[in-house]
């Protein structure tokens, strides 16, 4: 027996991943200056925008591998040209039209389709459809997963820059010294005042004798200086 893919399943898949591209805009998943600002500074498209384009990739997937159940190969044409009209600027801002776009896409995998037709559908190629449709998925989740973290890794990097940038002299500082205590001051012991006398080295000269004189020869001169000397005195009254 062919197991066939379920119409509740096909349908809460595709609500499922259409809800998100109307909450994705808000935080600028098809804003065009936010992601041309972060595709010129080399950090790629926003993570907003990737979560987008994702939900709307594997919307077309859906829609592909239900169409050949439904007998509808062009499903997919329509969540595809709602992806266009989403992301491509000024497209995004005609009001309603990824909308009526989502809803042709459910109503059309949806009405329509008998379990007759379900069952003259060869289970082999729904089979080799349904895994092309899941490894699609697999590499669009990798390749958005991918851009994300390149995003973020990117402005970390940049961010960083710039806080050094800004701050350079903190980041150089050495860490402040512990506060140094004044040593106390020793005072000079107070000085001698008993005055050293530094030995003094004296040079005895040598002592010369005089030559004494004859005690004979001097008594002879004062002999005869005495007798040619006169004494005379004078009368004052006279």
């Amino acid at each position: 027996m062919n197991k066939q893919p379920n119409t509740p399943i096909f349908i809460i898949g595709y609500l499922l991943l259409m809800i998100p591209t109307y909450v994705l805009p808000y935080f600028g998943s098809n804003s065009t200056l936010l992601n041309a600002f972060g595709a010129a500074a080399g950090m790629g498209m926003l993570p907003p925008w990737w979560a987008h384009v994702w939900c709307l990739v594997l919307l077309c997937l859906l829609a592909w591998a239900r169409g050949s159940i439904a007998g509808r190969n062009w499903l997919p044409a329509l969540p595809f040209l709602a992806m266009i009209f989403d992301m491509t600027p000024g497209l995004s801002s005609i009001p309603l039209m990824p909308t009526l776009l989502h809803l042709g896409g459910i109503l059309c995998g949806v009405i329509g389709v008998s379990p007759r037709a379900q069952d003259e559908i060869a289970a082999a190629s729904q089979q080799l459809r349904n895994r092309r449709a899941f490894y699609g998925a697999a590499a669009m989740t990798i390749l958005a997963v991918a851009g994300s973290a390149l995003f973020l890794m990117t402005a970390g990097r940049a961010v960083k820059g710039m806080a050094k940038e800004k701050t350079p002299a903190t980041t150089s500082l050495p860490p402040p010294a512990a506060p140094q205590t004044a040593a106390p001051q020793s005072t000079p012991p107070p000085a001698d005042k008993t005055r050293v006398e530094k030995p003094r080295t004296e040079v005895e000269k040598p002592k010369t004798e005089k030559p004494k004189p004859n005690s004979q020869a001097e008594s002879s001169k004062k002999a005869s200086s005495n007798k040619g000397t006169t004494t005379r005195y004078i009368n004052l009254n006279d």
